[in-house]
């Protein structure tokens, strides 16, 4: 079997969402690089990363901890969260991320 942790990210910080709401957030007082490499000090191989503030704004505020976790880690990481363009979906794949997902938004543009 394979573990896939995730971590979903908001203003840079590790959060959940009740139920997907913006207005339920629970924020975790763990630095997001330090539970990645928790996760990779447990024997995980991937990552699930989901950028909240691209999916609720559009663009991103979580780009820094995203490229330092890919950076510092050797974890194959893919992310998804207002990836919603062309030129987005290009400047993840070229970030190293291993996989980048996108929904329907992105193609219908």
């Amino acid at each position: 079997m394979n573990l896939i942790p995730a971590i979903d990210l908001l203003d840079q910080k590790c959060v959940r969402l009740l139920r997907g709401d913006f207005d339920q957030v629970t924020f975790y007082d763990k630095d997001p690089l330090q539970l990645a490499t928790h996760y990779e000090s447990l024997g995980c191989k991937h990552l699930h990363l989901v950028d909240l503030n691209g999916t609720r704004d559009g663009t991103s505020k979580n780009k820094s901890i995203i490229d330092s976790i890919i950076a510092k880690t050797n974890l194959k990481v893919q992310m998804g969260g207002g990836i919603r363009s062309i030129e987005s979906i290009n400047y993840w794949l070229n970030s190293n991320l291993s996989k980048v997902v996108v929904g329907s938004y992105a193609i219908e543009e």
